[in-house]
């Protein structure tokens, strides 16, 4: 075998490395004529070589599950860094006992000492965490500037990325990413950017394993839930059924739920005598109940302004009303129509189908077994009154042999590319706000469609596979890849800069590359494996090492400690690495 390649084989080297490097133009041309990317499902073809751009097809296959390791950490979390494979291994004598043991462990987020996140949250240098929501309101609600009224939302974007990469209460992030997901305001509102930090701070995140009731009643009652759909304006003399309508279809019973605009008396009975679902009128004698529900906004009406939940007495509809047949009798004491709305709602049988098909779409696949589905269901509805039932519900999930065995059901979606790639590689990544700067990071991130805190239906951002496998996601984080590993330690222009933030970043592939490696083939599996903990597909095993090599035989011994080009092409084959389909999967 020759020294140096075949005109054929830089050829496809070369095609590779366009694959990984030279998406930028491509991807400004789509950017200029797409305002959302996730509506780009056919907008970008590349010239002559679609198929290298929008490789669908390489996801339209399933592969063969991994350890268990693998399989938790990527779907528990946010993938592996380096040492979390052996620590996980650990942990017991078979696949069952060590999944087992860190389920229990990431359940409880209190016993995981968590040294290095801490430390790099005092190096950030946040302000405004730990405010509450009357000081969130009072202090940025009125902030001269678009960009200091949104500071503690710029703030919380930047923690979840640290929590997401340092953290090891790996699970406590994943399943509030869930949460903030299913409870979704938009944040990129002056006014609702300061209270979506109280929602997903001071509501959602003490709740998480917790009852589900309470962290219902809890969205309900947040200013940023009552301003985004409207119940702050809701009286008795118009009820607004924005929220009614979303508490329904979104946050309990779902659509599969909906019997349509039939009467009450109409739909199907269970065994205990209850509704099975619910219809029109169900909402609209529901927004009836919420009516009163408001926030202390303003002083003309009397108030204090604090930006508080506040009951309007005055502005409820105090007479009688039936919600998927409860009769709630006329003047009750305060909140107590509403209360009972939400209790009657959060215990429903269909409301525990539904939460349950969401968080196994999440943590299994985009379709779960339905006996997994309907046994978590159980759980839930069984345990509807015990301070821990979300947390049972988790455990039962987690521990079924479908979430073991299963892989490939899910694809990472945007931010879990950029974390668990940031993860993987042993990224530095410091944060530090400080006021007028500017960072290529987030303006490369947020091109992907996931923006954090920026889906504005209610809805949230999509959690099935095809929703991310069209061309503009991933071409956009294979150029956020490309970015990443595109800085070293010995780039000039290693510190960068986002709204309020300076951010060091950096990859040191070279001391992370053991010196005894030096051939393309020993390189390109020492990374591999590092990425993906596993072996990667055959046809794209060899292709990296082709790429590695470039122009010399694979088993020669590379300059990779005076050569700068040879330097350049390891943080690229990382990248193609990061590109590549198996790093898609969890």
């Amino acid at each position: 075998m020759s020294e140096t390649q075949t005109k054929e084989e830089l050829d496809r080297n070369r095609r590779l490395f366009l694959k990984a490097a030279g998406l930028t133009a491509s991807a400004s041309a789509i950017s200029a004529t797409v305002g959302n990317p996730l509506a780009a499902k056919s907008a970008f073809a590349a010239p002559n070589e679609p198929d290298e751009i929008a490789d669908t097809e390489a996801f339209n296959w399933t592969p063969s599950a991994p350890s268990a390791a693998i399989v938790a950490l990527n779907r528990m979390g946010f993938g592996p860094r380096p040492g979390d494979l052996d620590d996980f291994n650990a942990k017991g004598s078979d696949d069952v006992s060590r999944l087992n043991a860190y389920i229990e462990e990431q359940l409880d987020p209190s016993s995981i000492t968590d040294t290095e996140f801490e430390s790099r949250v005092v190096t950030a240098n946040f302000y405004t965490l730990g405010k509450s929501r009357t000081e969130l309101w009072t202090e940025y609600k009125n902030a001269p500037s678009y960009a200091e009224r949104l500071t503690p939302l710029y703030e919380l974007e930047r923690l979840t990325f640290l929590r997401a990469i340092y953290s090891k209460k790996q699970f406590q992030e994943l399943i509030w990413d869930f949460w903030i997901n299913h409870f979704n305001v938009y944040g990129q509102d002056s006014t609702l950017g300061p209270m979506v930090v109280d929602l997903t701070e001071n509501v959602i995140r003490p709740n998480l394993f917790g009852n589900f009731a309470d962290l219902l009643l809890g969205t309900a009652r947040s200013t940023a839930m009552l301003i985004y759909l409207d119940n702050y304006v809701s009286t008795s003399a118009g009820a607004n059924e924005n929220y009614a309508r979303e508490l329904f279809e979104l946050h309990t019973l779902g659509t599969e739920n909906y019997y349509g605009t039939v009467s009450q008396n109409d739909v199907p009975l269970d065994e205990n005598g209850l509704p099975m679902g619910y219809v029109d009128i169900d909402v609209y004698e529901a927004s009836r109940a919420l009516t009163g529900w408001s926030v202390s906004y303003n002083i003309y009406k009397g108030d204090d302004n604090t930006g508080e939940f506040l009951y309007r007495n005055e502005d409820h509809d105090r007479h009688q009303k039936t919600v998927l047949g409860l009769l709630i009798p006329p003047d009750q004491a305060a909140e107590k129509d509403g209360k009972d709305v939400i209790t009657r709602l959060a215990n429903h049988p269909g409301t525990a189908r539904y939460i349950c098909r969401k968080l196994c779409i999440r943590l299994i696949s985009d379709t779960p077994p339905d006996e997994v589905v309907l046994g978590a269901a159980d759980v839930f509805y069984n345990n509807r009154n015990q301070p821990d039932q979300l947390k049972r519900v988790y455990r039962y999930i987690l521990q079924s042999d479908a979430f073991r065995t299963t892989w490939g059901g899910k694809v990472k979606r945007p931010f879990e590319v950029a974390t668990s790639f940031f993860r993987a590689t042993n990224f530095d990544f410091t944060f530090r706000m400080e006021h007028g700067a500017t960072n290529n990071f987030f303006s490369y991130y947020n091109d992907g469609g996931q923006r954090l805190f920026s889906w504005s239906p209610p809805d949230g951002y999509p959690d099935f596979k095809a929703a991310w496998m069209s061309s503009a996601p991933r071409i956009y984080m294979w150029r956020l890849i490309n970015y990443m590993v595109s800085r070293s330690t010995d780039d000039e222009d290693t510190h960068v800069t986002t709204p309020d933030v300076a951010a060091n970043y950096y990859l040191d592939s070279i001391a992370q590359t053991p010196p005894s490696l030096r051939t393309a083939e020993e390189i390109a599996d020492h990374w591999i494996e590092r990425i993906l903990g596993r072996t990667m597909d055959v046809t794209d095993r060899q292709e990296i090492i082709d790429f590695m090599s470039y122009g010399f035989n694979e088993d020669y011994d590379l300059p990779l400690n005076t050569d700068r080009d040879t330097q350049e092409r390891l943080r690229m084959m990382i990248g193609l690495i990061g590109c590549s389909p198996d790093f898609y999967w969890k």
